[in-house]
């Protein structure tokens, strides 16, 4: 029978099992044709900082790829004729590939354990996978360099309900084991290799249907000791609940999902001739998120029917250099929505899930439309009066306003004049978020986004601002 506070203590090795899904990277310097960088790895014996391992890409060829690569595998400060790596140069979606493999040494304290000594030092061999991209279209660009571990840190224990293999794999890349890294477990090497079993070292883990917890780390990764946990829970009602995607897997599912073209100019052309929306959804073949909306939102009923007749196309960022310059595309996936007079009506970046596309694609009102859906509201009639002093959207226009003005406006709506001024208030500062001025009437015909910004916010009573209060603001050129 397994005792509540089962303890093990559980000697790790390296194992080069495969490559992490994540990795690194460092920006390189321009020396002469040479490119150099470093990369930092482990805390050596006396508890400092080792050598950082040098590096030198370099090209074979005057006219060609950074194809060879000289890396200080042991960190003795000088390059052997064994630490010259050759590499053959790739081209995948108009960019330059080079890939290196290396057997780095990293020097680590063993452990202490009963009658050993204490300090003694061990070299662990830490293979990584290393590799340059040149991208013809950027040639003054920062080169980087990334690299990943080829491996993690693997051991075995015996619990009461069997074996249990235990994996570390770093986050950080440095091969300083520390809380915010992950591990595993798993009944099997398979189940413990599983990106999806890796959690945070300071968090509980599963092994079946029971939680573990590690209650010590070395930051060799060499020794671990963990203890048998109750979260309370059990395993399926804590995935459930850590699951941020679980409400778009339970979305109605269109009988037709999403119908995406892939050509701008001719989307473009779309758009125009039926009068629509243009949606541009900027994608690129590695970006998971990217691929989870393709799996779980773009097929949702009630994004289909948010979206309507709008026309949507999809966009490589890898191949479509300029359409990515030109909108100041910088991560992916990148949402635009642009009106059917082309110009832009808001953009998301990263995942957005179903609730949010489907707010995303909602229909612009006409602002005698918009006032009467915020007059529902007596906090929207408030911010509706404090908009009419701000932007000039009835017949009182005071920028900025006195006390005098706001009373006035006060009276014909039915609202408090000090509360007017906190809202007021309140509008200016949404307005500046949006990287407007208020007070020179530069959102005037934006005003619905400040206004969703200021509903953004709740209101509490005895609110700080007040009304007579002039702020500094900086002029836009």
């Amino acid at each position: 029978m397994a005792s509540a506070d089962e303890l093990h203590v559980v000697d790790l090795t390296p194992r080069s099992v495969g490559q992490l899904g994540w990795s690194a990277k460092g920006v390189l310097e321009r020396v002469g044709e040479e490119l150099t960088g470093v990369i930092d790895l482990g805390p050596d014996s006396n508890g400092g900082q080792r050598a950082p391992v040098q590096l030198v890409l370099f090209r074979s060829d005057p006219s060609g790829a950074h194809d060879r690569l000289r890396i200080d595998t042991n960190r003795d400060g000088t390059f052997q004729a064994e630490e010259t790596m050759e590499a053959d140069a790739k081209v995948r979606n108009g960019k330059v590939w080079t890939s290196f493999g290396a057997m780095l040494d990293l020097v680590v304290s063993v452990p202490a354990r009963i009658g050993e000594e204490e300090n003694l030092i061990q070299i662990l061999p830490y293979p990584i996978h290393l590799w340059h991209v040149f991208d013809p279209s950027e040639p003054d660009a920062d080169p980087i360099l990334r690299w990943s571990a080829r491996g993690w840190m693997e051991g075995q224990f015996e619990s009461a309900d069997g074996s249990v293999t235990v994996t570390l794999a770093e986050l950080e890349l440095d091969s300083i084991y520390r809380a915010d890294d992950r591990w595993a477990l798993g009944r099997t090497e398979e189940e413990a290799h599983a990106y999806a079993a890796f959690r945070a070292l300071d968090d509980h883990n599963w092994c079946g249907e029971q939680a573990w917890k590690l209650v010590d780390v070395h930051p060799s990764g060499l020794l671990v000791s963990i203890q048998r946990f109750d979260p309370g829970v059990s395993r399926t009602e804590e995935m459930e609940a850590r699951d941020r995607l679980a409400a778009d897997r339970r979305a109605k599912r269109a009988d037709t999902p999403l119908a995406f073209s892939h050509d701008f100019a001719a989307a473009q052309t779309a758009a125009k001739l039926a009068d629509q929306r243009l949606f541009l959804d900027f994608e690129t073949t590695w970006c998971v998120p990217c691929k989870q909306m393709d799996a779980l939102v773009y097929v949702a009923q009630d994004v289909v029917d948010a979206a309507g007749s709008t026309v949507c196309v999809k966009l490589d960022g890898d191949r479509e250099k300029a359409l990515v310059e030109r909108l100041q595309v910088s991560a992916y996936p990148t949402l635009i929505l642009l009106a059917r007079d082309g110009k832009e009506i808001r953009r998301a970046v990263g995942y957005q899930s179903v609730a949010l596309m489907k707010e995303f694609f909602r229909k612009e009102c006409e602002p005698e439309q918009e006032l009467r859906r915020l007059d529902a509201h007596p906090r929207r009639r408030m911010l509706r009066a404090a908009l009419k002093v701000r932007f000039g959207l009835g017949p009182q226009l005071c920028l900025p306003p006195d006390r005098s003005s706001i009373v006035a406006v006060a009276a014909v709506n039915g609202v408090d004049p000090d509360s007017l001024g906190q809202r007021l208030a309140r509008t200016d500062e949404a307005s500046e978020e949006e990287n407007g001025d208020a007070e020179h009437g530069e959102w005037r015909d934006k005003w619905a986004g400040v206004m969703e910004l200021s509903l953004g916010y709740t209101w509490a009573v005895g609110h700080s601002h007040d009304f007579r209060r002039r702020r500094t603001r900086t002029r836009r050129s």
